[in-house]
């Protein structure tokens, strides 16, 4: 029984930013940047860290403002992957600030200082 994880990334530093470097509490796989996986041809990111806890995504671009999403599945797959506090945006190899994730459905906010999207999904094979 696979599960995965959806986690909506957004930009609010103020400034773009092209790569993402996300640290997770359990060892995550990642599925999907945006709506293509890593091994997609098209997918045009680098992704470092994959099986890991720290996941490092270069060549995406987010806007300020912006909002990616992420599939990953974690290692224990009954709870949901969380990103943790330590998540931050950067721009050609230079820190711009936090990740904020987005909203929980219905408006609510997550128990994080920085906001969380933990919007757990389940998959059935």
């Amino acid at each position: 029984m696979p599960s995965y994880t959806t986690i909506t990334v957004r930009n609010t530093t103020g400034e773009r930013a092209n790569d993402l470097h996300l640290a997770f509490d359990q060892v995550v796989e990642v599925l999907a940047v945006g709506e293509l996986s890593p091994g997609d041809r098209r997918a045009g990111y680098t992704l470092e860290g994959d099986g890991t806890e720290t996941i490092d995504i270069s060549a995406i671009s987010a806007g300020a403002g912006g909002a990616i999403d992420i599939r990953v599945k974690g290692r224990e797959p009954n709870r949901p992957s969380v990103i943790r506090n330590n998540s931050h945006w950067t721009r050609d190899g230079q820190d711009v600030g936090p990740v904020a994730l987005g909203p929980l459905p219905g408006g609510a906010q997550s128990e994080g200082k920085r906001g969380a999207r933990k919007r757990g999904r389940t998959k059935r094979a």
